[in-house]
């Protein structure tokens, strides 16, 4: 299941190829199959998926599983943005490997009030993005 706002990497190129110019080789072609925040990542599983988080106890976690056929190790395949309260608080790169089923994640402390996490693809382009409040107890 996918949530927030997700656009398949993917549709750039079919795009390309129906106005009729040959996209180049992309160095991933990575899907998104599921984006989302959690209270947690266990054995590469989120946990308690949820978009309501306590300032006091919680970090927020963004989880994203891909289906890639294709992929360089050596280089990010996206950035993770990280907003709080109208602020861009924490940027981090994240890899891919060549998997039906690759997981990643990235966490950040609970600040309290309204944030979102803004999944972009090398290039900058956004992919996803997914809102979360952090309250207090």
């Amino acid at each position: 299941m996918t949530t927030g706002r997700t656009l398949p990497i993917v549709l750039a190129a079919a795009a390309a190829l129906l106005a009729g110019v040959a996209p180049a080789r992309a160095e991933t072609d990575c899907i998104i199959r599921e984006f989302r925040t959690a209270k947690g990542v266990y054995q590469r599983e989120p946990v308690e998926p949820t978009t309501e988080f306590v300032v006091e106890y919680d970090r927020v976690h963004a989880f994203l599983r891909l289906d890639c056929a294709r992929a360089d190790p050596d280089r990010p395949a996206f950035t993770l943005r990280w907003i709080s309260n109208g602020r861009v608080v924490r940027t981090r790169d994240l890899y891919a490997g060549v998997s039906p089923n690759w997981r990643t994640w990235d966490l950040m402390p609970a600040q309290l009030g309204p944030g979102f996490v803004q999944l972009f693809d090398r290039d900058g382009n956004l992919l996803a993005e997914e809102a979360f409040t952090v309250r207090l107890p």
